[in-house]
C-alpha cells in the first residue's frame, strides 16, 4: 500500500482508536511521562512561552509521531501525524473530542515531496465538533537552511486556508516554519492571521530554541523557558539541575 493510501485508511479510524493510549501522558516530578509503551525522545523549548516533549508509540503505528505541548499552566495541546508528517489528530490533552482529518484525502501534505523537490501542496478535510467539516488547503515552500541549537533544519514559509461547508474563509494563516529531515516533521516558527482586506494581525513567533535529546539537561521537561514571566524561568532552571 502507498503512503497516500495508508493515509486514507489509518484516518478513517475513530478518534479514540488513535488517541486513547497517547492522551493519557503524565508529568511526574516535573517531568514529561508518555503513556505506557510509548518512548519520549526529544523535547523542544521554543519562544512564546511553550515546551514540546516529543514520543513514539509503536502499539499505535511505529512511523507515526505525537507531542504534547506546555504553557505555564501545564499540558494544552496534543498532536498526532504520521510518518510523513500528514496531521491525523490534535486537541487539548484528555479532551473528548478533538479535531481530526478525515478520509478521503484530495492532497495529503508530504514533508518527504518538501524536502525532494522544495515545495509541497496539501488539500484535505478536517472535522471538529465546533466548526463541523471543513477543506484545509495551501502549502509550504523551502526558503533556505539554518541550524538552530546544532539542529540542522529547512526554512520555511507557509500558507493555510480553512474553508466551511459553504467555501467560506475561517481561518487563513501565513507565515514561516522549520523543517527536519531527520526528524520528518515541521516545527512551528512565526504565523500571522490574514484579515478579508488582506492584513496581517496577530503576529506570534513559536521558532524553537532548543533542542534537547535524552540524556541532556532539560530532557523531559515541562516547564517553558523563553517569553514566559519570572516563575516559568525559576522553574525551568529547577528543572536542569
Amino acid at each position: 500500500m502507498n503512503g497516500k493510501a495508508m493515509i486514507a485508511v489509518l484516518v478513517g479510524l475513530p478518534a479514540v482508536v488513535l488517541f486513547a493510549s497517547p492522551a493519557a501522558a503524565q508529568v511526574q516530578g516535573g517531568l514529561f511521562t508518555p503513556p505506557e509503551g510509548c518512548e519520549t525522545y526529544l523535547t523542544v523549548q521554543s519562544r512564546s512561552c511553550n515546551v514540546s516533549n516529543h514520543f513514539i508509540c509503536p502499539q499505535i503505528d511505529p512511523d507515526h509521531k505525537f507531542r504534547t505541548d506546555f504553557g505555564e499552566t501545564g499540558p494544552f495541546f496534543t498532536s498526532h501525524i504520521d510518518g510523513d508528517a500528514q496531521w491525523i489528530e490534535s486537541g487539548p490533552p484528555e479532551a473528548p473530542s478533538r479535531t481530526r482529518t478525515v478520509a478521503p484525502i484530495t492532497d495529503p501534505g508530504s514533508v518527504s515531496e518538501l524536502i525532494e523537490t522544495g515545495v509541497d501542496s496539501f488539500d484535505f478535510y478536517q472535522y471538529s465538533e465546533e466548526d463541523g467539516r471543513y477543506r484545509v488547503t495551501g502549502f509550504d515552500r523551502i526558503m533556505g537552511e539554518v541550524e538552530i541549537d546544532g539542529e540542522p533544519l529547512f526554512r520555511t514559509e507557509f500558507e493555510m486556508t480553512r474553508r466551511d461547508a459553504d467555501g467560506r474563509v475561517i481561518e487563513q494563516v501565513r507565515g514561516n516554519e522549520y523543517v527536519s529531515a531527520r526528524h520528518k516533521r515541521f516545527f512551528s516558527g512565526f504565523a500571522t492571521d490574514i484579515t478579508e482586506d488582506a492584513r496581517a494581525t496577530n503576529a506570534r513567533d513559536r521558532s524553537p530554541v532548543e533542542f534537547i535529546y535524552p540524556d541532556e539537561p532539560g530532557f523531559r521537561g515541562t516547564y517553558p523557558r523563553y517569553d514566559c514571566d519570572l516563575m516559568s524561568a525559576l522553574r525551568h532552571s529547577e528543572d536542569i539541575a
